[in-house]
């Protein structure tokens, strides 16, 4: 008689609730302080998103007239979102309901950044597990999660933690596409740059993210020959920037038809001048975000972060370029006349995921080793 087979059960793997646990948990840190300065709302560039979405709404338009930032996406999903509150709760149009109960419409919007703020440490866990013989993710989470910078300004109705989610997901993607090769990845990560640009401008410095990815998988992942290599290269810039301009055509095309609009407000926003300027060089606004960073995280992180640079040079990983977008975003923006430290937070992804690998690496040399 033949033996009876006996079905092994697999064992369930739950580490699916590890993003959600660490997105909860953002979540949950994230929302003590949406209520900042009630009723005085003191932010004063929240009532530059709020007012002209009150005026948006009453003439039924995502085009909101103001290019400065440019917060298309912010207006779009807040235009949404606050209508369909109003609707529900006030019968009315968000235009005309706002008068009821400017606080409660301010939460909301708050609440909104919040909850793409929370992104950020799931992001960066993921990125953290996209690396050959180093997981760092649990660390990457946790310095995100709890780097002061990304919890306050997850509070405003402004566009910096918009943007350094996208810089983040746009990091993701191309690493994706460099494991898998799919194209399918490059073209989301083009889609988010756009996205990221409509948001606010610099967002356009997250397509050399893209740029290196191509470059990596050009020079470094195909074994072709020095022609094709460049062919590739070069196919991919085109392609890849037709994806960015298509996408931002789709999503804005108001920014195409107002070009004169779009330009005026560039130059207002690279200007050198404001009341609070203190006129400092480039190598003085490096500095400035230098210190911001060291003030926020620690001396303590800040070396790690020393430390994960020296492995990622190691590692000899050309993926590890990837993660040096912020470093990139910090000299392109220290280049402008103002500083502001909410401009710092896309800066701060290479700092933080680099202490996030040295800190990895640390306990991987340090922790107690069992004897056999």
């Amino acid at each position: 008689m033949e033996a009876p087979t006996v079905r092994v059960k697999k064992a369930r793997s739950y580490t699916w609730l590890i993003p959600i646990a660490i997105y909860v948990i953002a979540l949950s840190v994230r929302l003590i302080g949406l209520k900042f300065s009630f009723p005085l709302l003191t932010h004063h560039d929240e009532r530059l998103v709020i007012d002209p979405l009150i005026e948006m709404s009453r003439n039924h338009t995502l085009d909101s007239g103001r290019y400065a930032k440019p917060d298309q996406f912010l207006y779009s999903v807040l235009f949404g979102y606050l209508n369909l509150l109003s609707k529900i709760l006030f019968h009315r149009n968000f235009g005309w309901a706002y008068a009821d109960d400017p606080l409660f419409f301010y939460f909301h919007a708050r609440l909104v950044v919040a909850v793409f703020g929370s992104l950020i440490p799931v992001l960066a866990w993921k990125i953290g597990k996209l690396f050959k013989g180093v997981d760092f993710s649990l660390a990457a989470a946790f310095l995100t999660c709890f780097y002061p910078p990304y919890i306050l300004h997850s509070h405003y109705i402004t566009a910096d933690v918009l943007s350094t989610v996208f810089s983040l997901a746009v990091i993701l993607f191309c690493l994706l596409y460099l494991q898998k090769q799919k194209w399918v990845w490059l073209v989301l990560a083009c889609v988010t740059v756009a996205i990221n640009t409509m948001e606010k401008y610099p967002g356009i410095l997250s397509y050399g993210i893209v740029l290196v990815t191509i470059g990596i998988s050009a020079f470094f992942v195909n074994n072709e020959n020095g022609k094709q290599k460049w062919r590739k290269f070069l196919g991919g810039i085109l392609i890849t920037l037709a994806i960015v301009a298509l996408s931002m055509f789709i999503f804005a095309p108001h920014l195409f038809f107002k070009l004169d609009q779009v330009r005026a407000a560039l130059t207002v926003e690279a200007r050198s001048t404001h009341l609070g300027a203190d006129n400092l060089s480039w190598l003085g606004n490096m500095l400035f975000y230098l210190q911001t960073f060291i003030n926020a995280s620690g001396w303590i992180v800040a070396a790690f972060a020393v430390v994960g640079l020296a492995f990622s040079i190691l590692s000899r990983q050309p993926s590890m370029l990837l993660i040096f977008f912020g470093a990139g975003y910090w000299v392109a923006l220290s280049k402008l006349g103002l500083h502001w430290e909410r401009w710092s937070l896309p800066m701060m992804i290479t700092p933080l995921i680099l202490a996030a690998l040295g800190l990895t690496k640390l306990w991987g040399v340090i922790k107690p080793q069992k004897l056999t």
